[in-house]
């Protein structure tokens, strides 16, 4: 965390998908002491977009329509 609080602050472009790229943990810009390692990388690659936790809308409502 202290690595992207540092280095966000001086992006040209944050928005830009490239960029966005270079922050994460598998990316050869972040620094080797807190990189994944290739295997873990792989896995983290293809880890489903799928929510973790499936909550039911119905829990932000106060029942009133």
């Amino acid at each position: 965390m202290q690595w992207l609080l540092e280095e966000m602050p001086n992006a040209a472009d944050p928005g830009e998908p490239a960029y966005l790229d270079s922050l994460m943990p598998w990316s050869e810009s972040v620094p080797a002491d807190i990189r994944l390692n290739p295997e873990a990388a792989k896995e983290a690659v293809t880890m489903p977009d799928d929510p973790i936790i499936d909550i039911d809308p119905s829990a932000f409502s106060d029942g009133e329509e």
